[in-house]
């Protein structure tokens, strides 16, 4: 039997000897202190998470209601954040005496552990809980496993069912950050409170030096901060300035927004404002927007249809891209435009209640 232990402080792995061995990248916790990968990480999660489940027999509840502990909403934009920080999210199922799904449970990353049978025939997962429950071992048919491409590639066959997450590609565009942020800071430091240069027309000792600079600095701080500087002329005053390369570099850090959401597959637009897309057109890129989101919520559809036995499940992404129901309403204005409507004003009318643009008490008023 061949085994994964899962890891979340890294979302890349390398594995030797059937164990996971992480890369040394990025971790996640570092990841997230860089503001447009935790724009990216809490949009995508944010939206896939307003979605709405249907097509699902009334039944099950699980979907809706997945655990008691915490709302649906937060439920699902966890389970997705996961998803998108390690590449993979793990759920664990609860079922009552019929069989039935009434329960889901997050489990940590670092908690799993995925065992292929030596025939490659059978999936089973190994859960070490930090409660009284210590491990069990579960098969995969009570796992939802949530995965982001998996490769397939590498020595161990488990690599076929381990996700790779876009954390993975930026772990230099990461680090690169992190020492521009440091330089930064140091640099605004100098910005602060630069460091003055007094050129004495003479040559003096040491203690002439300290003398004329304890003078000088007592003209400006403390009590006297912001006071005006009086010199006489047997001295001048310079200071050190940003190298021009220096800040030029600086001000070349932005390109990491469009990294960022290269990695994701997402307009560079939706995360940061200052950045513009080839596509001026706002439903252009929102257009590209949903073909993205759409790449995150096939796997995730694919997977609960499976292990629910749900197989007409859909994931309504309505809700997440037009949440007024504004481009509802210009679509169906346009279908009821002109002399041959595609629709009537009864079947407009339905669709904008359907979709809770309206009430039915609304329309009567």
């Amino acid at each position: 039997m061949q085994s994964i232990p899962s890891n979340n402080s890294y979302a890349s792995f390398s594995i030797s000897g059937g164990k996971i061995v992480p890369n040394s990248l990025v971790s996640v916790s570092t990841a997230l202190k860089n503001p447009e990968f935790l724009n990216a990480v809490t949009l995508i999660a944010s939206d896939i998470a307003s979605c709405r489940f249907k097509n699902f027999p009334p039944y099950i509840k699980i979907l809706d209601i997945p655990n008691n502990l915490i709302s649906s909403y937060n439920f699902w934009q966890s389970a997705y954040a996961q998803l998108l920080l390690t590449g993979n999210s793990y759920l664990l199922i609860s079922r009552d005496k019929n069989n039935l799904p009434i329960k889901l449970e997050q489990i940590p990353t670092s908690q799993v552990q995925i065992n292929l049978s030596d025939d490659s025939q059978e999936l089973t997962y190994t859960i070490n809980f930090d409660d009284n429950r210590h491990n069990i071992e579960v098969p995969s048919s009570e796992m939802i496993h949530l995965r982001l491409m998996c490769t397939g590639e590498g020595d161990n066959a488990l690599n076929r069912f381990v996700g790779v997450s876009p954390l993975e590609s930026l772990a230099n565009t990461l680090r690169v950050t992190d020492n521009s942020d440091r330089l930064t800071l140091k640099q605004l430091e100098k910005a602060i409170l630069p460091s003055n240069i007094i050129t004495l027309p003479i040559q003096t000792n040491s203690k002439v030096k300290d003398e004329v600079r304890n003078e000088f600095e007592a003209q400006y701080t403390g009590d006297n901060a912001g006071s005006t500087i009086v010199m006489d002329n047997s001295a001048t005053l310079s200071q050190l300035q940003i190298n021009a390369d220096v800040a030029k570099f600086l001000n070349a850090i932005d390109a990491d927004a469009g990294r960022i959401a290269t990695a994701f597959g997402i307009p560079a637009s939706y995360l940061s404002p200052n950045k513009s897309d080839n596509q001026s057109n706002v439903s252009q890129i929102q257009s590209l927007y949903v073909n993205s989101l759409t790449r995150y919520i096939d796997p995730i559809v694919s997977e609960l249809r499976m292990k629910l036995q749900l197989p007409t499940l859909e994931l309504d992404i309505n809700q997440a891209i037009d949440r007024d129901g504004s481009q509802l309403i210009n679509n169906i204005a346009k279908l009821t435009a002109g002399q041959t409507p595609v629709l009537t004003q009864q079947q407009a009318l339905n669709l904008l209640t359907k979709r809770g643009v309206f009430t039915e008490d609304e329309l009567k008023i």
